[in-house]
């Protein structure tokens, strides 16, 4: 059965040239998703179509090989920066793969709460149609989103003191995204800063998560400050075959 917010209906079988809603919107469709594996990383990657110009045609998440596994195939990690992208042009979404029911039935909420919150244009509700599917639960592992900064040290230092070591809400990983706040573009920056990543790392006996994506790129033309979750919540859902929870520092 397929999902659609804020309604319900069949999104058309096969279907992968957009075709315009009733309202003349030509829908943003996503299709093609795909896990590829070599020696460099791992990357999943959906096509994208519709929608403008301003969206890159494949959207993409690529973590280094040995973590093959943590990526999540599916839909999943596609809805976040999209149905935002979406609501900011006014056009459905459709997304030709997976997506979990308990996420479908969240988006009539999260558009909501966009389109009452001020620091952003304004948004409307829009159309989601999607094969939603019960997800099993994931991994009892929590990661947490680490940049260096006051606030994430904070969450990770707090959730060390408060959780022992085996407890699955203690934080195994930081989670350190390339094209988050660092240009997809400026690898000698992201370097420096997986290095010293690293070393805080390996003192608080975690480990690395090194994400590369061009998620940001879905959403350039919505205020950075108001839309940037956007971004960490499709890495976190990307990384689902790792992580139950991903903790996100206050900003």
């Amino acid at each position: 059965m397929d999902g659609v917010a804020p309604a319900h209906r069949q999104s058309p079988g096969g279907a992968r040239r957009p075709t315009r809603s009733p309202h003349g919107r030509e829908p943003i469709v996503v299709d093609d998703v795909r896990i590829a594996a070599d020696a460099a990383g791992a990357e999943l990657s959906a096509r994208v179509t519709g929608g403008g110009s301003d969206l890159p045609s494949r959207l993409w998440f690529r973590v280094p090989v040995e973590y093959a596994a943590a990526l999540a195939a599916g839909g999943d990690a596609f809805l976040p920066v999209l149905l935002l992208a979406a609501m900011s042009g006014g056009a459905p979404l459709r997304i030709e793969a997976e997506v979990s029911a308990m996420l479908l039935g969240s988006t009539r909420r999260i558009m909501r709460l966009y389109r009452e919150w001020g620091g952003i244009p304004p948004l409307g509700e829009i159309e989601i149609t999607a094969p939603a599917v019960a997800r099993e639960r994931r991994e009892p592992q929590t990661g947490a989103f680490f940049s260096g900064g006051v606030d994430s040290f904070h969450t990770v230092l707090k959730n060390l003191a408060r959780y022992p070591v085996g407890d699955v809400r203690r934080i195994t990983h930081l989670v350190l995204v390339h094209g988050f706040d660092i240009a997809v573009e400026d690898r000698r920056l992201f370097e420096t800063v997986r290095t010293r990543a690293g070393e805080v790392a390996a003192h608080a006996g975690l480990r690395l998560l090194p994400v590369v994506t061009n998620a940001r790129a879905a959403i350039a033309r919505l205020p950075w400050e108001s839309a940037h979750g956007t971004v960490l919540a499709s890495v976190a859902l990307a990384l689902g075959g790792l992580f139950d929870t991903v903790l996100i520092a206050s900003s």
